[in-house]
């Protein structure tokens, strides 16, 4: 665009012969354009960067959407389009009576290089019953595929999509006139007809509502007192970061302006103080990736004005959802307890393949096994692509898909198939650079592992037989395998890494953005509950494992084993996910491209109402075995859900509800098989333990209806009706948990005493005295009480 006209004059009389003769074929075209828009003097004019432009003394400088002095007639407009062979397009502003709806179209024409991009036919097919349904003025879009239709009404800022937005104000869009025949020529009145559309689409895509800025709610501070005030928040390093202008683990500059805006806004809640904030920052002055100053930020407000509704309607919008799941559901102790009791009776929930090509994946480690079990070929596929893309894939709240998980099989079932599926996947030929995603090697200690993820972060660690490592790592005096233990518990989910530091500084490594360590080991069920300490379980981190095991016997072997082979589109695509894996994990110190899954409405309802089921048992529980084991499930069948969306879609993933179900399913047998060990006593094997499995005994003796009473006691009723627990009980019941009959230190009944004796110290249980239970109930032996 040329950046000077000689004169409005000289333009006018370029602009003077009869309309249909001075306008060449494009710009005839902008007659079709209804009348009664362009007699409105609310028109601009862009070149090829959309960006609108006005014409001040002669001059081409940039107009704002928000600046009425900037607008111009329509014929004036397009002069100054025929000039710069650019184009022209309306102002929406806020009363103008006028709604579009910009239906935004990618193809093998706009993107021939780029089918994530592409708008997928279903899309398509609802986006066109809309433009039908609203039947008003209709044209294409530059490209000649996106179309704005035109009618009367006003849906204010309206709502914003991917490939559809609805809007009456504060925009600029540009016009073609190119018409589609089919549709009238004039713009109707369809105010109701696109609300409702504007809401059914919302509902069904989770397109964002766009709402006008709050006013303000909090006491106004000065910029120097603002900033103090966002360097004392927990998260003031985020914020120092984005200041200086540091978009590491950010998609974009835009990305990493809403995360900025995002703080200011919370501090301040005044547009013009946001804006004169941002642009003292080096992000809001600066164009890091062009490495010049941030026009885009500075030449007028409309830019942020529209980024900062953006970050403003999110805001709300999350705090609609979370007032409104907080009104469904109670979180009282009571409730859990109602919710516990109504529940039927636990079977062992069903096992099946995870849907879309995830399941092809499993599918195909399961036919390729010598011994074929399904749960051991899905633990591998979700395994498989939680180290692929871990790193480069977040969940829609912008945590990574890195997983944590144990396979826990007998000896001799056939486990040893993660360790030769697994590999098959990473190395492959013609991807070069794949196998960066696999680390087979057992870590001698937290240092090393911690040095590998700096190295290269965003990996899967395959360990064989992990129970004997988690039985180490359960004894504190072990400090290697302690180390190792610290380094697993803070890597997980982390958003960044820190560095190492020695005395020779040569010998420095940089801390890394998002190191996304996935884990997988396998061991045998004894190895596991031995390793099940309170200890483990109090410091967070066995909660932090998806936990699958396998209770059937080897099953008979496959003869076929290692001839199953890949259909080539299937093989393509996922060549495909491994090359832009590759891609998006840019080599160090450069943060990964990362791309944030979308769910679905129903999908992102399903796993919401799961999250508050799982707070709700969380503190329904008094027991820290169960509230840890609820207490990250939610978080883990988000990953694993995110993770089918990718497999489907790497390109563009949206989570469904088939993803999420199985998702939910696939945790909560994990969790329900873990409480039904716990029950059975298997699970837990320190003195801590034991002591309240005897004291769940005790409490279950007390309660237990008259024909349930073991044969062997029943003599005994009148001990019981006097809330006296005899230790001939005690004995019988916990002969049956393994705590008691493998203990390390000897006889099952040496660690019953040791557990009493524990639990008389610490005044859970009183020992009624032996004259008394002698002189009032004839009974000669121990007996004890539960303290009131």
């Amino acid at each position: 665009m040329t950046d000077e006209f000689e004169d409005l004059a000289l333009l006018n009389a370029a602009y003077a012969d009869d309309e249909a003769k001075r306008l060449d074929a494009r710009f005839a075209k902008l007659l079709n354009i209804p009348a009664e828009l362009r007699a409105i003097p609310q028109w601009m004019f862009a070149g090829a960067d959309k960006a609108p432009h006005t014409l001040r003394d002669g001059r081409t400088v940039h107009g704002s959407v928000s600046k009425p002095d900037d607008w111009m007639t329509f014929d004036a407009a397009v002069a100054a389009a025929r000039v710069c062979n650019g184009h022209v397009g309306f102002v929406f502003t806020k009363g103008c009576g006028f709604t579009v709806l910009d239906v935004d179209v990618k193809n093998a024409n706009t993107h021939p290089n780029e089918p994530g991009r592409w708008t997928p036919p279903d899309v398509l097919d609802s986006l066109w019953s809309y433009v039908q349904k609203v039947s008003s003025y209709t044209e294409r879009s530059r490209s000649g595929w996106g179309l704005h239709v035109l009618v009367r009404g006003d849906i204010g800022l309206g709502i914003h999509s991917k490939f559809l937005e609805i809007y009456s104000q504060d925009r600029f869009m540009i016009c073609t006139g190119d018409r589609l025949e089919q549709l009238p020529a004039t713009i109707e009145d369809r105010d109701e007809e696109v609300k409702r559309i504007a809401d059914e689409y919302r509902k069904r895509t989770g397109a964002l509502k766009l709402v006008d800025l709050p006013p303000c709610t909090i006491e106004r501070r000065t910029d120097s007192d603002v900033m103090d005030w966002l360097r004392s928040w927990s998260n003031a390093s985020q914020f120092e970061h984005l200041w200086a202008g540091d978009i590491a683990g950010y998609s974009s500059q835009s990305e990493a302006d809403a995360a900025l805006l995002n703080f200011l806004w919370k501090a301040t809640e005044d547009r013009e103080q946001v804006f004169r904030l941002f642009r003292q920052s080096k992000l809001g002055e600066w164009d890091i990736r062009r490495r010049c100053p941030r026009f885009k930020a500075n030449r007028n407000d409309d830019y942020l004005n529209r980024s900062l509704a953006f970050v403003v309607s999110k805001m709300v919008e999350e705090a609609e959802r979370v007032a409104r799941m907080q009104a469904e559901i109670s979180f009282t102790y009571e409730a859990a307890q109602e919710a516990r009791v109504a529940e039927p009776a636990s079977v062992e929930p069903v096992f099946s393949f995870p849907p879309g090509f995830a399941g092809v994946i499993a599918h195909h480690m399961y036919a390729n096994s010598y011994s074929p079990i399904m749960e051991v070929a899905t633990v591998a596929t979700v395994a498989l692509l939680a180290g692929v893309c871990g790193r480069t894939y977040r969940t829609h709240t912008n945590v990574d898909l890195s997983l944590y998980q144990i396979l826990v099989a007998r000896s001799g079932i056939g486990k040893d198939a993660i360790h030769k599926e697994i590999p098959k996947w990473v190395k492959v030929n013609g991807v070069v650079g794949a196998d960066r995603f696999l680390q087979a090697t057992d870590f001698v200690s937290g240092p090393a592992l911690h040095r590998q993820l700096l190295a290269t972060p965003g990996f899967l660690n395959l360990q064989g037989e992990f129970g004997r490592r988690l039985k180490r790592m359960a004894n504190p005096t072990d400090a290697p395998e302690q180390a190792f233990r610290t380094v697993l518990t803070n890597a997980y989910s982390k958003d960044y890494l820190e560095g190492k530091t020695y005395s020779d500084t040569a010998k420095n490594v940089p801390g890394v953005a998002y190191p996304a360590l996935s884990f997988l080991g396998e061991t045998t069920p004894d190895k596991f509950k031995e390793a099940l300490t309170s200890d483990m379980m109090e410091d967070g981190l066995l909660s932090r494992f998806l936990v699958t095991t396998y209770t059937g016997d080897r099953p008979p072997p496959n003869k076929s084993s290692g001839e199953a082979a890949l259909p080539n589109d299937q093989w393509g695509y996922w060549c495909g996910l491994l090359s832009k894996a590759i891609e998006n994990n840019r080599p160090l110190p450069a943060p990964p491209a990362v791309r944030r899954v979308a769910m679905q409405p129903d999908a992102l309802n399903a796993i919401e109402q799961f999250e508050f089921h799982c707070i709700a048992r969380v503190n329904g529980s008094n027991d820290d075995h169960e509230r840890a084991v609820w207490n990250r499930a939610h978080l883990k069948a988000l990953k694993v859900a995110s993770l089918l969306a990718v497999a489907d879609c790497w390109w563009e993933p949206v989570a469904t509800m088939a993803h999420v179900e199985w998702a939910i399913g696939f945790v909560e047998r994990d969790v329900k098989l873990f409480l039904g060990q716990l029950e059975s006593g298997d699970i837990g094997r320190d003195d801590s333990d034991r002591e309240k499995k005897v004291l769940q005994l005790c409490d279950k003796y007390l309660a237990l209806p008259d024909d349930k009473v073991p044969t062997k006691v029943r003599k005994l009723e009148h001990l019981r009706r006097a809330g006296i627990i005899p230790r001939q009980y005690i004995q019988i019941e916990a002969s049956k948990l393994a705590a008691f009959r493998s203990d390390k230190t000897g006889e099952g009944k040496r660690a019953l005493d040791t557990a009493l004796k524990s639990a008389l110290e610490n005044h859970n249980l009183m020992e009624v005295p032996a004259i008394n239970l002698k002189s009032e109930f004839k009974f000669e032996g121990r007996a004890f009480r539960l303290p009131v």
